[in-house]
């Protein structure tokens, strides 16, 4: 093993105390417009756009803007009520939001473009808009090689003498992609622990940080002897960030640091000093007056569970063929989303070996995580890792005394339709009341976090507890004091991976079941209320009986979707502008009782199905080189807006 589970009891025992109030991000809900209710409700609003390059011609990239929009943004934001404040302004009223106009807009630009200062700056003066530039100060003498032409030394100290320009810094080196596995791939630099291919090892914490914190200091030293002043405000480079670099900015003497990410700033990120931009493109729509360009629509989740078991091959060349081949079978049925397995279990048996990325807890069968992920974000498609939560084979294998308890007069749960039960599946699992429990949990969540680009977390069904299980530590046996303890583990598990991808969101799995019970079901001690309101996505796994009739299953399928629907939008918070919940249901086109896949043309129905009862996120499992799944099963269709009548989806 890398690491021994000894190693756990050494983890910081803050992951084991609650979160500070305010600390946990709120959950996405991926129907949901992005922006704070809080700020609505205190009658405020906060936006920073985000500026790159401006230019006249129309093949330049689409972040490249002509300054004729550049105007017209301006004009239709102040017709629309908005002001133009200073980042300054911003800083200033960290602590008291409400005195900024009701309406408050920043505008910023990145890299220091040559641009900035003979086509958007005159628009800037004309309209009297401050602004804020954001300089790399290692390109400013050696720009890399096809960027658009950059300010040099003397031309950015002629703008920082304009009152309503404010130089910032972009990092000094920062402002690239490094190698992040042995495959080659890259990433931002500094959401990467580098992979150092002479020595065919990842950068450990220390030298991150050693790394991250000589590049900050470079970048204020190097703006103090150029520009003659120290800047107050850090911008991330791609909008990249995490805990440690945060720490590490506030340490160096930035007062705020900004990034990307959409949507509005909240009170709660004023306080934090982190704040997100809206990165503006020209297809950007600034006169309807309604706003979209704040919280843009977000498309429904399409999503193809995948088992890297079903993939993997020791011998490269037919590996890589074989990704391949899986990048186009996830297009084909018209998925844009995967959950890709972390853990495998290559017996089948249910119990985790290894794990297909770096960590130091379980052996790494091949660390090859990042490059799938790599290789079909290639291909547009976002990649949510599928993680085991109480079922850590390894840990309970080495300590049988953190599982979970049985109570012999309660019998076990009889396998549903195609389901086997809990305990058929995974005999053995981590209490979750247990604090060693949660140290193996959150370890290895910060590890997979640390070193894979999560878009994603999807907590599997294994965070569950049958009716004959118990908790170890406090001996309960009632479901919600189960499911309550599950949670706990899940949401510390959530701000573990929020420490270093502060931008990822979240799935918890439930069977269907647990979508009629109110409270706490007793079969698996699931809320399925809790569960929406905490996190991004509720994924409903829902198994299909092959020898039933498709008609059945077709009722079914729109009874569950009308279920959910209406449950998911009750425990959506008050003031949520759009109607459809963040319920995705999940079907098994595999039926594991029989060992026989589901007919194409009755799976495209019970996909239509769903799509009538008004869900708007669909998943299929498994999806592998194998199994008869029809083109195009996926495919974003409108789902009907139940609230308004609207066929489109939001």
């Amino acid at each position: 093993m890398r690491g021994r589970l000894a190693a756990l009891l050494a983890v910081l025992a803050i992951a084991l105390l609650p979160p500070a109030a305010g600390s946990a991000a709120p959950p996405r809900n991926f129907a949901t417009p992005s922006g704070d209710a809080g700020n609505r409700a205190a009658g405020w609003h906060l936006a920073i756009l985000c500026y790159h390059d401006v230019s006249n011609d129309s093949n330049a990239p689409a972040l490249t803007v002509s300054p004729e929009f550049l105007r017209r943004q301006i004009r239709a934001s102040r017709a629309a009520g908005w002001t133009f404040v200073s980042l300054q302004q911003v800083i200033e009223s960290r602590s008291h939001p409400e005195r900024l106009p009701p309406r408050a807009l920043v505008m910023t630009f990145d890299d220091g473009y040559r641009s900035f200062r003979e086509l958007a700056l005159p628009i800037l003066r004309a309209e009297r808009v401050p602004v804020t530039l954001a300089v790399i100060t290692g390109f400013v003498e050696q720009a890399p090689p096809g960027m658009a032409p950059l300010l040099n030394w003397d031309e950015l100290n002629e703008i920082a003498s304009d009152s309503l320009v404010t130089l910032v810094s972009h990092s000094h080196h920062l402002h690239r992609y490094d190698t992040s596995n042995p495959y080659r791939d890259t990433n931002p630099s500094v959401a990467s622990r580098r992979y150092i291919l002479a020595e065919a090892r990842y950068e450990n914490r220390e030298e991150y940080r050693a790394r991250v914190r000589a590049d900050l200091d470079s970048a204020r030293s190097v703006f103090h002897t150029r520009l003659h002043h120290d800047p107050a405000v850090l911008v991330w480079p791609y909008g990249a960030h995490n805990e440690m670099a945060r720490s590490l900015a506030a340490q160096a003497g930035f007062a705020l640091t900004l990034a990307l990410g959409g949507g509005e700033v909240s009170a709660q990120q004023l306080r934090d000093g982190c704040l997100p931009r809206i990165m503006v493109n020209r297809a950007f729509r600034f006169d309807r007056g309604d706003a979209a360009w704040l919280a843009p629509a977000t498309p429904p989740v399409r999503a193809a569970d995948v088992d890297l078991d079903d993939v993997y091959s020791r011998d490269p060349r037919v590996f890589d063929e074989r990704v391949n081949q899986l990048v186009a079978r996830v297009r084909a049925i018209g998925a844009n989303t995967v959950f890709l397995s972390v853990c495998s279990d290559s017996t089948a048996s249910g119990q985790f070996a290894a794990a297909w990325c770096m960590n130091h807890q379980v052996n790494t069968r091949a660390d090859v995580w990042s490059m799938v992920a790599a290789r079909l974000s290639q291909a547009r498609i976002k990649v949510w890792a599928r993680v085991p939560t109480l079922n850590l084979s390894w840990v309970w294998q080495q300590h049988p005394e953190w599982r979970i308890g049985e109570t012999p007069a309660v019998p076990r749960e009889p396998a549903g339709a195609g389901t086997p039960g809990l305990a058929a599946r995974w005999p053995n699992r981590l209490s979750p009341d247990l604090p060693e429990s949660r140290r193996a949990a959150i370890d290895f969540l910060t590890d997979l976090a640390v070193y894979a680009p999560l878009e994603g977390v999807v907590f599997g069904d294994d965070a569950a507890m049958a009716a004959n299980e118990r908790l170890a530590l406090a001996g309960s046996k009632t479901a919600r004091d189960k499911a309550t303890a599950i949670d706990d583990l899940v949401g510390r598990c959530r701000d573990a991976v929020r420490a270093w991808r502060p931008d990822c969101a979240f799935a918890r799995v439930v069977e269907a079941r647990v979508v009629a019970t109110t409270g706490a079901d007793d079969s698996r001690a699931q809320d399925f209320t809790s569960i929406v309101r905490d996190n991004d996505l509720c994924v409903v796994s829902v198994p299909i009986d092959v020898r039933a009739a498709a008609k059945a299953s077709s009722r079914r399928i729109g009874r569950l979707g009308n279920r959910a629907l209406a449950r998911g939008r009750a425990a959506m918070p008050r003031g949520a502008a759009a109607p459809i919940a963040p319920v995705l249901l999940e079907l098994r086109a595999f039926d594991a009782t029989s060992s026989r896949w589901l007919d194409p043309g009755t799976l495209s129905e019970l996909k239509s199905a769903a799509i009538r009862a008004g869900i708007a996120n669909i998943g299929v499992s498994p999806v592998s080189l194998g199994g008869d799944l029809p083109a195009g099963l996926l495919d974003s269709k409108p789902a009907p807006n139940l609230a308004t009548g609207d066929p489109g989806n939001r």
